[in-house]
């Protein structure tokens, strides 16, 4: 997992359905940036440097929108990350990159990711709405244009380092926009781009709860697009991330990972050098961890994956290996309760399941074993899980 700093919160866009909207400036509104403890950033970062096994070596510029911050201050950070033995990333909305931006990423090395959900015409949920959901037209037209020919600006100088893409009703919700959503993938293909991860909607509550899927919705959009992907030469997330877990290894997607709400498997600095827990609670309040390195107990003993093992995801054939999904998302807003998706998760393992047993006839998965909290102790004692063998070993 790479490292996330936030050299600012404000963002330059109000999207209608941010995680961090309920606690994120308006666009404009902060100048946090000028407050950059520099410093409290580098030893925050030597300490980290330390844990590169658990924190990866790669440090992500996030936010907020770290276009935001003036390009001097964007050059200083990585300068700064550099300097300390990490190589610089970002992810962005790719609405205010320029000519500047793209010398500095160049110079730097910084592989950007844009954060986008298609087309301009099923884009719609991402722009310029107000607080009560409004939309300023002029303004959101004006983005979604100038992302997508910064995004193939990025792609061609090999600078993209991904693009994620978030999956609601405006562009997966039917058979139209699943088309149009297809049509895009495609397109970053053709064009070079290397990986693409699909992230479910959520929203708790307010304008942009109607353009949630429902379970049945989104595992319909999922095995669709899975189906549509066999044919690309993208490296797509969670596709790839469940086949992984189906043969027994321990890599996946971050919200596979067993994260309880206070203590995540990402690692974050905010702009004081405070290391906090993941940017999918920023909205709830800035949440400083409990324990500052390494990961607590509770992380460690994986006590909430254990606990929905053993209560509500008992008889689940996946839980083992979802863990109960993003705490984010809990149902009910309850981070200890597994993730509103975990049954479209289900029915997408099934799929890829059933193809993998196709493929491989004699292999023995996970979903066969019997006792699902060893599974997740042994994985996470290092073990992997030997598909051939029926067994662990390392």
């Amino acid at each position: 997992m790479a490292i996330l700093l936030y050299p600012t919160r404000g963002c330059n866009l109000g999207c209608l359905y941010c995680f961090q909207r309920p606690g994120l400036p308006r666009p404009g509104a902060m100048r946090d940036w000028e407050e950059m403890d520099w410093e409290g950033i580098r030893k925050a970062l030597r300490l980290l440097k330390q844990y590169r096994n658990s924190c990866g070596t790669e440090v992500v510029l996030h936010g907020g929108e770290p276009t935001s911050v003036p390009l001097d201050v964007l050059e200083r950070l990585m300068k700064l990350i550099r300097s300390e033995g990490f190589n610089v990333g970002m992810q962005s909305n790719g609405y205010a990159i320029t000519e500047d931006h793209i010398r500095l990423f160049k110079r730097y090395g910084c592989h950007v990711g844009i954060s986008v959900d298609g087309f301009p015409d099923i884009n719609t949920l991402r722009g310029f709405f107000d607080e009560q959901g409004r939309e300023i037209k002029p303004a959101s037209e004006e983005y979604r244009k100038r992302v997508m020919e910064n995004l193939e600006i990025l792609i061609s100088e090999k600078l993209c380092g991904g693009v994620i893409t978030i999956l609601h009703r405006a562009n997966a919700g039917d058979a139209r926009r699943l088309e149009r959503l297809k049509e895009f993938l495609k397109w970053l293909e053709e064009r070079g781009a290397q990986s693409v991860r699909l992230n479910p909607m959520s929203a708790d509550a307010g304008p942009a709860k109607a353009y949630e899927l429902t379970n049945e919705e989104l595992a319909r959009a999922y095995i669709e697009l899975y189906e549509y992907c066999k044919g690309l030469r993208l490296k797509v997330s969670p596709f790839i991330d469940m086949r992984r877990t189906l043969l027994g290894e321990r890599e996946t997607v971050c919200w596979f990972s067993g994260c309880h709400l206070y203590d995540s498997l990402v690692w974050a600095i905010d702009n004081r050098g405070n290391i906090l827990s993941c940017d999918r609670i920023l909205g709830w309040g800035t949440l400083l961890r409990p324990s500052q390195l390494p990961h607590t107990d509770m992380f460690r003993m994986q006590v909430r994956t254990l606990a929905l093992l053993q209560t509500e995801l008992r008889d689940d054939p996946y839980a083992h290996l979802h863990r109960g999904g993003c705490p984010a998302e809990g149902i009910g807003g309850d981070w200890r309760r597994p993730s509103r998706f975990v049954p479209a998760f289900d029915k997408l393992f099934a799929k890829i399941e059933e193809d993998l047993r196709k493929a491989l006839p004699d292999a023995i998965f996970p979903t066969e074993y019997p006792d699902k909290v060893r599974y997740v102790k042994m994985i996470d004692a290092g073990y992997r899980w030997d598909i051939w063998r029926g067994d662990f070993t390392r």
